[in-house]
């Protein structure tokens, strides 16, 4: 018995003469349901389906059985050769796609992950564990390797473009409606808020958010491994950003390196014409400073003095002291000075006044008549010091009533009218400068005197003046004394008129004493770097430590206005530190003091006169 398909039927032949009427019912019951299930039109056999339009058309599912781990389909090339493809189950929750490499393509069924190139994928999406390009986004050329995309290199994840004048940009929208934050450029540069300039490696724009370095205590900043120069951090501790310069941590100021920065201050009722910065000093943690001129209601320069206290870093307006009787033209303020606890302020009157502090608060507790113009002060522990032009009186605080000063002596070492124009104290030592007084037979070359204390009785140690060679040694009226400062054994003299040989008149200069034993001995002079008219260095010194204040405020053009700091190096050579300027065409430094590290300079001419002072901080 045969059977075919014959005009869109199907047909049976019986070619047995010994088949059984039984078995062609079986057979013919089997044909109808094989035709029930099975279509096969024009080549196209359909499964479920009795009007196949591709060469396999099925409806509903179709399983694959295999007692292995490979059932699928299986693709040959296009010459019919060898295996080239196989879509199939991996295990019992995976399938994929494979060569006869083995899978190409994974996907796990049950976990969501697909492997491309990776067999046994552990994350949603995983690629091979070989190194190279990973995704292609977009390629401009048919070059492969000329595209924007993403790959892994030698432990490096990288994202690139097709050449550097390509850029990566983060912000927000669609590709073509896009709103831009942040740009890398091919070049290496960022611009956060703005596209970077040509000249930038960092743009940031924006007027509403600010530039945050790390923040770190001082000793998190002095424990930073290797800085290298131009490293910069917020120090919590000094409430101060400060950079590295390559070999110590530098406290910066709002300017620039050069500036002098820090914290720059003005008074807190300031006007113009105040003059706040005239005078001002330092001990520790409190300053003073004054604005001798500043009006008072209808009363002109009747001037005030400020106490400053350093809480957390920042200097802090703690209180304003006014005059016990204030008239116009007083001049509350015209000298100060300050040494922990006490203040000693002078004016245009007969009366000085020393203040103490208690707490908060500053009170009178003596005051000193002295009625010459030309007076000044200083103060330092147990001793308050008065100059007139003539002479120094001494003060010493009453042991058993410590509100009390008492004259304790009168000085006299001899004076042009000009004695006291300079005037440090410093322990048991102080120096009083006459920039006057005729020394070396050279008229208003001046000299400074220093004295001792031995016992209860202060004795002239040493008088001082230029011994240098002629070319380099005391000048006609250069004033020396004019400003001076002692602390140990050294002591400098500010000459702020001196004329260096072939330089332009009033350039100054200073001058180091050094004593050994009881004897003092002049050893160097030293001048500024700019050879320019009425530079005047020297026009106030200060020291502390190894490290040696001069200003050259440079009345003649304040944008050469300068702070000069000097240091002694390990060798006991004094080198230039650093050069304090201000930003400004206002000028720096007519009056400055320092004490431990903390330094103050005063700028009375500053804003049309109403004045500023800037604080600073020596970072060893």
């Amino acid at each position: 018995m045969t059977c075919c398909f014959l005009k869109k039927q199907w047909v049976l032949f019986l070619s047995s003469p010994g088949i059984k009427i039984n078995e062609v019912k079986k057979l013919s019951t089997l044909l109808l349901i094989f035709y029930s299930s099975i279509a096969a039109l024009a080549q196209n056999v359909g499964i479920g389906n009795s009007n196949p339009a591709y060469p396999l058309d099925a409806s509903g599912n179709i399983r694959l059985r295999s007692l292995g781990t490979a059932p699928g389909i299986w693709l040959n090339k296009t010459d019919n050769s060898e295996l080239s493809h196989f879509a199939g189950n991996y295990d019992d929750t995976t399938y994929g796609i494979s060569n006869t490499n083995g899978f190409r393509f994974y996907f796990d069924s049950k976990n969501g992950y697909m492997g491309l190139d990776q067999a046994a994928p552990r994350y949603p999406l995983s690629f091979s564990r070989s190194y190279g390009n990973k995704i292609s986004l977009y390629s401009p050329t048919a070059q492969p390797g000329n595209h924007f995309g993403i790959g892994v290199q030698s432990g490096q994840f990288q994202f690139y473009t097709p050449t550097f004048l390509n850029s990566f940009v983060f912000g927000s929208g669609t590709s073509n409606t896009f709103s831009e934050s942040v740009r890398i450029t091919g070049t290496g540069q960022v611009g956060i808020g703005t596209v970077p300039i040509s000249s930038a490696a960092l743009d940031v724009g924006g007027t509403a958010r600010a530039f945050y370095p790390p923040r770190v205590t001082s000793t998190q900043r002095t424990s930073i491994f290797q800085p290298q120069a131009g490293a910069m951090v917020f120090d919590t501790d000094k409430s101060l950003i400060y950079y590295f310069d390559g070999q110590a941590w530098v406290a910066l100021g709002p300017a620039d390196p050069g500036a002098i920065g820090i914290q720059t201050v003005t008074a807190s009722d300031g006007q113009t014409y105040d003059r706040f910065g005239e005078e001002v000093a330092i001990s520790g943690d409190y300053a003073i400073v004054s604005a001798p001129e500043k009006t008072v209601g209808t009363l002109s320069k009747v001037g005030g003095v400020y106490i400053y206290h350093k809480v957390n870093g920042r200097w802090l307006q703690e209180t304003i002291l006014a005059p016990p009787t204030p008239v116009a033209n007083l001049g509350f303020g015209l000298r100060v000075a300050i040494s922990g606890d006490h203040a000693i302020i002078a004016s245009n009157s007969s009366q000085i006044f020393i203040y103490q502090r208690t707490g908060s608060n500053w009170n009178i507790v003596t005051t000193i008549v002295s009625s010459s113009l030309n007076k000044n002060v200083a103060i330092d522990a147990n001793y308050a010091l008065v100059t007139n032009g003539t002479d120094i009186k001494v003060y010493k605080r009453a042991g058993t009533n410590p509100t009390a000063w008492n004259l304790q002596t009168t000085l006299a070492p001899g004076s042009s009218g000009q004695l006291g124009a300079g005037l440090d104290i410093s322990g048991d030592n102080f120096i009083v400068g006459d920039p006057k007084a005729t020394a070396g037979g050279i008229a208003g070359a001046g000299k400074s005197y220093v004295y001792v204390l031995n016992g209860n009785t202060w004795t002239l140690q040493g008088t001082l003046f230029n011994t240098a060679p002629t070319n380099i040694g005391p000048q006609y009226f250069e004033e020396s004394g004019a400003s001076v400062a002692i602390q140990g054994d050294t002591a400098i003299v500010g000459a702020p008129v001196r004329n260096l040989s072939g330089n332009p008149i009033g350039e100054g200069a200073m001058y180091i004493f050094k004593r050994t034993g009881t004897t003092w001995t002049y050893v160097q002079m030293q001048r500024g770097n700019l050879s320019v008219p009425e530079e005047s260095l020297g026009t106030t010194v200060a020291k502390s430590g190894a490290y040696l204040f001069a200003s050259a405020p440079n009345f003649s053009d304040a944008r050469t206005a300068f702070v000069y700091i000097y240091k002694y190096n390990s060798a006991g050579i004094l080198t230039l530190q650093k050069l304090l300027k201000d930003n400004t065409e206002e000028g720096i430094g007519y009056k400055m003091d320092v004490s431990g590290n903390n330094y103050i300079i005063g700028n009375s001419a500053a804003q049309l006169a109403t004045g500023k002072v800037t604080f600073g901080e020596i970072v060893n």
